[in-house]
């Protein structure tokens, strides 16, 4: 593996540079970073403020049990929402530890199980199931450690973590804001979850042991205040345990190539760019993983105004929408069973990119008697024109079913003093109509694809995206670079080729 040094550990104090509790710092220190800060460029996009003594505690923390950092600057406040993040005091290259935190520093369960609460665990199997048992146990943890206040030695952590957010937490009234009652729903479900876990198992587990846990403590608040911290800040996939790590789970999450590890040791958590670079002066982001909107909402409470792993499940049904007018239901249904394609189906869309798995389903729909019932590709000019008129009146009715329109939506976000929340719902439902407005524009290249192939002309992309241009509806971002480059719509437009001379 390839070795990598670290910087000094610094961590930047803005405003007053000073520390209330009285930590010095090595003044060489403080000339280096405002060094750092004076060639910064000033951004309406983030603002630097002054720590509170919580702060300096917390950084004091990290200093005196080896935190490693450089070319960072936290906390900062980056966005109309004011979250706090990182921002790059220097150029991060794109092989780089960003920081390391010993191991001693870290939340897991092997030192909940070795701690006062350890014997509860043990004593009490059947509360603790296999599938759940590391995120129960750090709750326990969690909950013991907060009851501890300044006794607890991650009481400095603790103190200062934001309370974090979920789209459990939101009022029904917001809830509706998402337009998407699946998505609704499952936010009530994770609501009733997490009132069954305090009742059946938080207060179970009080009762038994209120010397360690007392009942009066472990409030409804503190306990949504320990799910939602494993809930949004624990490392789990690429570490053979759940952790929570003091100052690496201050990252914002973005589209970038980060990855986080052990050292070879084992000692060190560290967090490494691979790929990625930040200039000085830029916020510094971590990847959470590819998570789509939904995901983002229902596990950490935000959502992005662009997210590059958008996507929208895109249901179709041959029994439920009487709008297409399916004639000989049993036929088709057979029909669709032949092709391997269900009476129902859901379909994932994507940015800027083709879904042409539909296709299928409405070339059954739009069956006539002809000379094949293999669906996978066209056969007549005709029944595909029909086809893709039927996808694509499906996605418009699919759009149709929002109460507002992509472009009341826009105007709804420039609104002074918006709420977070009514924001991140907004930038969900905006995404979708994006995502179904996508789909449509290749649908409207694929029909004009039909005409010109029946015309005999050459249905190149050039002139395929000229010829529906107009057709493009606000907020698509297609292209056409991003059209000739999309590998379904060149397997679409082959087959459709191929039909053409066929037939011809």
């Amino acid at each position: 593996s390839t070795q990598r040094t670290w910087g000094d550990f610094r961590f930047t104090f803005i405003g007053a540079l000073r520390f209330a509790v009285g930590c010095a710092m090595n003044p060489c220190c403080f000339s280096l970073l405002h060094g750092h800060l004076d060639a910064l460029p000033t951004s309406p996009n983030y603002t630097i403020g002054t720590p509170t003594e919580a702060l300096h505690r917390f950084f004091k923390w990290l200093s005196e049990n080896g935190v490693k950092s450089s070319k960072l600057i936290w906390p900062v406040e980056f966005g109309p929402t004011a979250v706090r993040g990182c921002l790059a005091s220097e150029d991060i290259s794109s092989q780089e530890v960003m920081v390391g935190v010993p191991y001693h520093l870290m939340i897991t369960p092997m030192k909940a199980l070795a701690s006062p609460i350890g014997h509860i665990v043990q004593d009490n199997p059947k509360l603790f199931p296999e599938e759940t048992r590391e995120d129960l146990i750090l709750l326990v943890y969690l909950l013991y450690e907060s009851l501890q206040g300044l006794a607890s030695f991650w009481h400095p952590y603790l103190s200062i973590v934001d309370t974090a957010d979920a789209l459990s937490e939101w009022t029904d009234a917001e809830l509706d804001e998402l337009q998407n009652d699946e998505l609704r729903n499952q936010a009530v479900k994770v609501r009733q979850t997490m009132h069954d876990i305090y009742t059946k198992f938080v207060l179970v587990i009080c009762e038994k042991y209120p010397q360690l846990l007392p009942v009066e403590g472990c409030t409804v608040e503190r306990f949504k205040w320990a799910v939602l911290m494993i809930q949004t800040r624990a490392f789990a996939s690429r570490i053979p345990y759940t952790a929570l790590v003091p100052f690496a789970d201050s990252f914002n999450h973005g589209a970038v190539q980060t990855k986080f590890e052990l050292s070879l040791d084992g000692n060190f958590f560290q967090m490494c760019t691979d790929g990625s670079s930040f200039q000085a002066g830029e916020e510094v982001l971590f990847r959470y993983g590819q998570r789509d909107t939904a995901f983002l909402l229902l596990h950490y409470g935000f959502a992005l105004q662009f997210n590059s792993y958008a996507e929208y499940i895109f249901k179709i049904s041959l029994a439920s929408d009487d709008s297409q007018e399916v004639v000989d239901f049993e036929s088709k249904s057979q029909l669709l069973f032949y092709n391997n394609v269900d009476t129902a189906m859901r379909y994932t869309l994507k940015p800027l990119a083709f879904c042409s798995e539909p296709v299928v389903f409405f070339r059954a729909i739009a069956f006539g008697g002809e000379d094949s019932e293999d669906l996978s590709r066209p056969w007549t000019i005709d029944h595909e024109r029909k086809s893709l008129q039927l996808y694509l009146q499906a996605l418009k009715r699919e759009e149709n079913r929002f109460t507002t329109t992509w472009e009341q939506d826009q105007e709804l976000l420039n609104h002074p003093g918006i709420h977070y929340r009514f924001m991140f719902a907004v930038y969900y439902r905006m995404e979708a109509k994006r995502l179904l407005r996508q789909q449509q524009s290749f649908i409207h290249l694929c029909l004009s694809a039909v005409e010109r192939f029946q015309s005999s002309r050459s249905a190149s992309m050039d002139a395929l995206f000229d010829s529906t241009s107009a057709s493009v509806p606000l907020g698509t971002n297609l292209s056409n670079d991003i059209c000739a480059n999309d590998a379904a719509l060149g397997v679409y437009l082959k087959e459709l080729s191929e039909m053409a001379r066929q037939v011809r």
